[in-house]
């Protein structure tokens, strides 16, 4: 994936500017909170502090402890792949074209966050009529961790959702969508629960 210093401290400081935001508007503590996401509380203390780059999991878990949805704590979040003079992507102009000899098959039922995001990734990318390797070429990473990120074989990190959904021309919330942790009374009780939720509309949590 693409380092940049810069962009990074950006996201890092937005993504925990909405995880406070959103956690005072809950009224929880940062205890209520990891106990209801199933974190610690050094944890959610370092998120808040954007000394630690969460992955998808963790933003999930985190979000379900705010009592919010996962786009939520992204409000505002977007890679620039056009900072290091890579072309820059028309995030307007994508839309639903032939996808050749590719296609999306899998059941998105009762798939795992990373397995789903992978589905959401392949999705938007054949949206877009770009291959593999025009993405990868993007994030200057090989052809092979992309598909490992579309198999779902790879758990990614805040950055690497932002710069893929920039990759592919979509907002980075479409690639969370339909995913959402339910809190329970204890961490143990506590699962992840996939929805047909879109960004923005409610789910239902029962």
């Amino acid at each position: 994936m693409i380092h940049d210093r810069v962009e990074s401290a950006q996201m890092g400081v937005r993504f925990s500017r909405n995880a406070v935001e959103l956690r005072a508007r809950g009224g929880f503590t940062q205890e209520e909170v990891a106990l209801r996401a199933g974190l610690h509380r050094t944890e959610v203390s370092l998120l808040e502090r954007h000394q630690r780059v969460p992955r998808l999991e963790t933003i999930l878990r985190l979000a379900g402890g705010v009592d919010a949805d996962p786009w939520e704590l992204l409000e505002g979040l977007a890679w620039n792949l056009d900072r290091e003079g890579r072309a820059a992507l028309d995030a307007e102009g994508h839309g639903v074209v032939a996808a050749g000899h590719e296609s999306v098959t899998r059941s998105v039922g009762s798939l795992r966050p990373a397995e789903r995001f992978g589905l959401l990734l392949t999705r938007e990318r054949l949206h877009a009529s770009r291959t593999q390797t025009e993405v990868a070429d993007l994030l200057s990473i090989d052809r092979a961790e992309l598909s490992l990120y579309e198999r779902g074989g790879r758990d990614p990190r805040l950055d690497s959702i932002l710069q893929l959904a920039a990759a592919v021309g979509t907002v980075p919330a479409e690639l969370l969508t339909g995913m959402r942790w339910i809190p329970g009374i204890t961490v143990i009780h506590g699962h992840y629960h996939p929805t047909s939720g879109r960004p923005g509309e409610a789910v239902d949590a029962h």
